[in-house]
């Protein structure tokens, strides 16, 4: 006669259930969502989310495997599943190294495969260096070992094989910059009582580097790290940007109204405005070595001349454009502590007009449905600037603690993102 089914059994089968249920609604979104996307607009307002939603179901299948996996059924024991964890580094240490030694242009595209010896014989490097780089990239899709000791390439390679792309240039940023501030990170820690330093120039990535603040560091010191920086940034940003003219009403603004685009990088946000809305005049405020690079300068369309300018701000000086119809922040709140912030907030609330003006912040939102690799942005973003992600209570009490009469009128939570509408005074 079979026994009882345990109580353990029981809450594991509940477990079960529940991941299928969640797996299932997870998908359904994910189906559902991508069946919506038309234009391309719409995919930049969807996309992140429905990105979420894959991110859910690739999170709750591993979990649902791991809870129904016998132990017998697994080739990694405990101990091996920890000390993977723990030997993970040598994942961004091996692609650092395949950046550097450019192995992604030296490995033969179309079909084919590079051995090896021609990969020393290109490089000068250590045959058993590059054979351990190459099967340990390999393990992540980053190349394919065709045939023993000989490599060919992937999507993922080819992708990394185009210099100008975002994607290298924020995987270089990520495997260097980041990975070495992360591995100070918990000794500023412990020195701080494991709470966060209170203020940037604190932070871990400071440590790492010696410097007093991330962006004087690549606006100043090391200009060829920040222009790969500047590079990375643009990129992401672009990619988990949703358009703010979508729930912003910029077709509204009178004739000749000016949007100041704080901390806007190279332009293209700007261009982008400028272009669609034929009647707005937009200003570009950036470091100097940002919006005047000596190399790949923003091409402006002739139907957009006279309406765009650059003009070099450092968002925590004086804002020098008083009046504007529309101020906005994209994506820097994000790199900065609450201290920051309402320096920032503050010097833009000056410059505004009272039931006129309204600043427009696009940024993270924090979420506790987030999947994990949103985490490992939040750390990453932590250890380089001091910053978390904020709520939108947090976002409320930091806009309001920033300057007398600044309140968030409107919100829209898009995906990961948040996008507040901001005036002084009252309601615009």
């Amino acid at each position: 006669m079979s026994s009882p089914m345990s109580v353990t059994s029981c809450e594991q089968l509940s477990k079960v259930e529940r991941l299928v249920f969640l797996i299932s609604k997870y998908a359904t979104l994910y189906v559902e969502g991508s069946h919506k996307i038309g234009n391309q607009e719409e995919q930049k307002a969807l996309g992140s989310q429905i990105q979420e939603h894959a991110d859910q179901v690739a999170n709750l299948c591993g979990e649902l495997a791991r809870l129904i996996q016998k132990p017998g059924q697994s080739v990694q024991t405990t101990e091996d599943g920890i000390l993977e964890t723990a030997m993970a580094y040598t994942k961004s240490t091996a692609l650092a190294i395949a950046l550097d030694m450019d192995f992604f242009e030296h490995v033969k595209p179309g079909g084919t495969s590079t051995t090896v010896d021609e990969l020393a014989q290109v490089t000068g490097a250590s045959e058993k260096l590059i054979k351990n780089v190459m099967r340990i990239c390999a393990d992540s899709s980053i190349f394919k070992e065709v045939t023993t000791g000989a490599f060919g390439h992937t999507e993922r390679s080819l992708l990394l094989r185009e210099r100008d792309s975002y994607v290298r240039a924020y995987s270089g940023y990520l495997v260097d910059d980041a990975h070495m501030a992360g591995a100070f990170l918990p000794g500023v820690l412990r020195e701080h009582g494991f709470q966060p330093p209170p203020d940037r120039k604190q932070s871990a990535f400071c440590k790492a580097f010696n410097v007093s603040d991330p962006y004087d560091y690549y606006h100043s010191t090391d200009l060829v790290r920040g222009a790969r920086f500047d590079r990375a940034m643009q990129g992401n940003h672009a990619i988990q940007h949703h358009p703010i003219d979508l729930v912003i009403s910029f077709d509204k603004l009178p004739f000749g109204a000016v949007v100041v685009d704080v901390g806007a990088g190279r332009g293209h946000n700007a261009l982008r405005l400028a272009t669609k809305f034929p009647h707005l005049t937009v200003v570009v405020q950036d470091h100097e070595n940002v919006i005047f690079p000596e190399e790949d300068q923003l091409d402006i369309p002739p139907s957009v001349e006279g309406r765009i300018q650059f003009l070099p701000h450092d968002y925590f000086d004086e804002q020098p454009i008083e009046d504007a119809d529309v101020y906005i922040l994209s994506n820097i709140l994000m790199d900065n502590p609450d201290s920051d912030c309402k320096r920032i907030l503050s010097r833009i609330a000056t410059a505004m007009t009272p039931n006129k003006s309204k600043l427009v912040i696009c940024d993270k939102l924090d979420s506790e449905a987030r999947p994990v690799h949103h985490q490992m942005s939040e750390l990453h973003i932590f250890s380089c600037f001091n910053s978390w992600s904020r709520s939108i209570d947090e976002w409320r009490r930091l806009i309001t603690e920033s300057a007398d009469g600044l309140a968030v009128d409107r919100f829209w939570e898009i995906g990961s993102g948040v996008v507040l509408e901001i005036g002084l005074m009252g309601r615009l």
